[in-house]
């Protein structure tokens, strides 16, 4: 229930290029890849995304379990925390139930229990959502735990946008930062026609890497201001 391996390295992206086909899009590796992949079908835009609880279930396995960090997978859905501070695993460790449950499985000590009910960001995967403009996809966000008013928050998420246009050795910057419901997020929606295989599996390890380079670049305090 809790997967506490050692982190593993991040699976470097295959560097490749989507080129449009008179029907399909091929995926064309770069010549430094050695993978190869054959051509695939253009998924219209109604109909359901071409990922499913296999391949949810197959990244969580392969790539968060491995990180050490705390995920989950359902049939139209994946979601990860990632820590933000030191020994963070999940902030439902703050419940009474939830971190006894913790501390008999893992061995932890009251002060690690303490530091595992630290703050993460928060991860989520979706295909089960349609976009307005586009139709059927894959959804993602990455969820900022950092608070504020709201002309503080409008302010950082302009700043994270130039950063992010500003910093080419970030991951794609296939998205925005907006402010979300909640908190400061970024969001990525990739429609069903650029759901290549493995998309699910860089879209998990680019929120990982964008965690930590945001959580380096805002500094010790998580915050600009």
């Amino acid at each position: 229930m809790f997967p506490l391996s050692e982190v593993a390295a991040y699976l470097e992206s295959s560097g490749a290029r989507i080129e449009p086909g008179q029907n399909s899009f091929t995926w064309a590796p770069e010549p430094s890849s050695q993978a190869t992949f054959a051509a695939l079908p253009l998924h219209r835009v109604d109909d359901p995304p071409p990922v499913g609880p296999e391949e949810f279930a197959s990244v969580l396995k392969t790539h968060i379990d491995r990180m050490g960090v705390l995920g989950s997978a359902g049939t139209e859905s994946l979601s990860a925390e990632f820590p933000w501070d030191d020994g963070a695993l999940t902030a439902m460790a703050k419940l009474p139930d939830l971190r006894a449950s913790l501390m008999s499985a893992t061995g932890y000590s009251s002060a690690q229990a303490d530091r595992a009910a630290g703050r993460t960001a928060l991860m989520l995967i979706r295909s089960d959502l349609h976009h307005p403009w586009f139709g059927r996809g894959i959804f993602s966000t990455l969820e900022l735990p950092i608070g504020g008013d709201l002309p503080s928050l409008l302010k950082l998420v302009r700043e994270l946008n130039q950063w992010e246009l500003a910093t080419p050795e970030l991951p794609p910057f296939f998205g925005a930062w907006v402010l979300g419901p909640r908190a400061p997020m970024f969001q990525t929606f990739v429609p069903n026609q650029l759901c290549v295989p493995g998309i699910v599996m860089k879209l998990a390890v680019w929120a990982a890497s964008r965690a930590r380079m945001v959580r380096e670049w805002l500094g010790e305090e998580g915050t600009r201001h």
